[in-house]
């Protein structure tokens, strides 16, 4: 949790000793079945990637239907034309 500003340093302990003890005590690993990250470079880019628990293989990245199927991760960037990358779609029979 130390990526974020806002959560660094002694004044942000408490808040994140509570996401902490708060995530422990709902977020079992029979219960964990998905899962969303992000990672970043400072200061960018931000990269997202989605993920499933696979049996026997852990959390293992999956495509998204959003990012035309192929892809498991997308990433934001404000340097440069384009901004997110791939650019996400809106799959077939959503709309």
């Amino acid at each position: 949790m130390n990526v974020h500003p806002g959560l660094v340093g002694a004044s942000a302990k408490p808040f994140r000793d509570a996401v902490k003890a708060l995530l422990e005590k709902h977020l079992s690993p029979q219960r964990l079945n998905t899962m969303a990250v992000m990672g970043i470079s400072p200061p960018e880019p931000w990269v997202f990637v989605s993920m499933l628990m696979v049996p026997q293989a852990g959390l293992k990245p999956v495509p998204g239907p959003t990012l035309d199927g192929l892809h498991a991760a997308q990433m934001f960037s404000i340097v440069g034309e384009t901004h997110v990358v791939p650019r996400p779609i809106v799959p077939r029979g959503v709309v």
